[in-house]
């Protein structure tokens, strides 16, 4: 990471560049966007939520990606799939 400026490397060797905007320990919320000119647009959020109030010790991730062109889905579906997938794995209860 470079200021607020990092670059992701996929799996699949698809290197993506992101601008982080806010980082909210408070909320554990985290906003990006993506540039290197593959989107008009790409606004992101990744926040930890408590899963429920029965079980303190697990959590619900939700991420959200707001994008244009459209057609833009079908290269961040599977990169945002592989990326929950990972996070699966890193944050599972050992």
């Amino acid at each position: 990471m470079e200021n607020d400026v990092r670059w992701v490397t996929f799996a699949d060797g698809t290197v993506i560049e992101e601008r982080v905007i806010g980082v909210d320990d408070t909320h554990m919320r985290l906003a990006y966007t993506v540039g290197g000119g593959r989107f008009e647009h790409h606004h992101a959020t990744l926040q930890v939520m408590p899963d429920s109030t029965d079980s303190p010790q697990r959590c619900r991730v939700v991420w959200i990606s707001d994008f244009k062109p459209d057609e833009r889905i079908q290269m961040v579906e599977p990169l945002t799939d592989a990326g929950c997938a990972a996070l699966r794995r890193n944050l599972a209860r050992r």
